[in-house]
């Protein structure tokens, strides 16, 4: 099984590299700003979360950031799972994988149905979760054929529940996926995939290793070390004085976390020694920082391009809000390009305020707001 695992994980590498390559010709070729269909498209399913993460504008409440706005509802009146169902018709036309995420998409009472018909439709699928239901739905996810299944785990236990904002998160966790392990054995299932997702901040950068040694046992397929995701006072305020009348920026992600707070020779120390160990699963860091000079950038000078100095999200993948809107990416500035209950999704997509958007990004290559976004890193 493991070895079969393994296997898929190697396929879909290669898939994912070729098909990379190909949906970003147009980024350089067509004048008119236009773009194959996504490759990825991001749904959203609700806009309610069951946890008080300390790093997330929407368990902090902050309303006025641009994650905040991106995914919660003033008028609630979102998609029903026919919607749903509808979209999915449209955009398997061509193929795009199908990504599951939050808010919390456990909460969405529809979840498994919706699973059961993008599978149906031969699509494949991840889910990304904070864990806390996992319980619940193990057998079902299992059942269902899920491809991948992306688990946030923030630090062993009192770290978790203090980042993750209410207690007893992390033995939820850790129950759900031993008990996903039980259903893929004993289906004889090779899936989903468990990757376990751990966001870096000032609260636990200097526990990575015995994170890493702490959870060996529990049967995964892959540790992602994820660098912090924000966007800070003077980067907005920088961002909003040059690009202001194209696309607002706000501070996110720093409502408690300091990503100056990190110690740089501490969590340096920590990435040498966990890429020098040997593990049965993959670990990885977004994005992979080759230096201490870059890593200190990263979180005292956000000013500073780390990894990739043009973001290509909008040519590649698309997202679409549990309301129906269509965005940019959920981490990206509260941009609205139309929404699939008032015209097809394949009009949305290379429509003019999406062509408008694309011309402009690429004239700028990255725009300051977004030197710490998830899209580029």
């Amino acid at each position: 099984m493991n070895r079969e695992r393994e296997f898929l994980t190697k396929l879909n590498l290669i898939r994912n590299k070729i098909k990379n390559k190909i949906q970003t010709i147009p980024y350089y070729s067509d004048k008119n700003y236009r773009a194959f269909p996504p490759q990825v498209v991001f749904l959203t399913v609700n806009d309610v979360c069951n946890l008080k993460c300390i790093m997330c504008d929407i368990g902090q409440k902050n309303l006025n950031s641009q994650f905040y706005k991106n995914l919660i509802n003033s008028n609630k009146d979102n998609l029903s799972y026919k919607n749903f169902q509808e979209l999915i018709d449209q955009v398997s036309i061509f193929r795009p994988h199908i990504a599951i995420v939050g808010t919390e998409p456990l909460l969405y009472k529809d979840i498994i149905e919706l699973c059961k018909y993008i599978k149906s439709k031969k699509l494949s699928i991840s889910l990304t979760t904070n864990g806390y239901l996992l319980e619940k739905y193990a057998e079902k996810l299992v059942e269902v054929g899920l491809d991948e299944l992306c688990v946030s785990v923030d630090g062993l236990k009192e770290t978790h529940d203090y980042i993750r904002g209410v207690k007893g998160t992390f033995e939820k966790v850790l129950s759900g996926i031993k008990l996903i392990n039980k259903f893929r054995e004993s289906l004889e299932a090779n899936l989903p995939l468990i990757r376990l997702n751990y966001t870096i901040s000032n609260f636990n950068y200097d526990r990575l290793c015995e994170f890493a040694q702490y959870m060996k046992t529990f049967g995964f397929d892959s540790i992602t070390f994820s660098h912090l995701n924000f966007v800070s006072d003077e980067m907005a305020k920088r961002h909003n004085k040059i690009h202001g009348s194209i696309c607002k920026a706000t501070i996110s992600s720093m409502e408690i976390v300091k990503p100056e707070e990190v110690n740089i020779d501490i969590l340096w120390e920590e990435i040498k020694k966990v890429n020098s160990l040997d593990y049965s699963y993959k670990i990885g860091f977004i994005p992979e920082i080759n230096s201490r000079g870059s890593l200190y950038d990263y979180y005292n000078n956000p000013s500073v391009i780390i990894s990739n100095n043009k973001c290509l999200v909008p040519w590649v993948s698309a997202s679409i809000d549990s309301n129906g809107d269509v965005i940019i990416l959920a981490r990206c500035f509260n941009i609205k390009v139309g929404n699939i209950l008032k015209e097809p999704f394949n009009q949305i997509w290379n429509g003019e305020k999406m062509r408008d958007f694309r011309k402009e990004l690429k004239k700028e290559g990255l725009f300051i707001g977004c030197t710490r976004c998830c899209g580029v890193l």
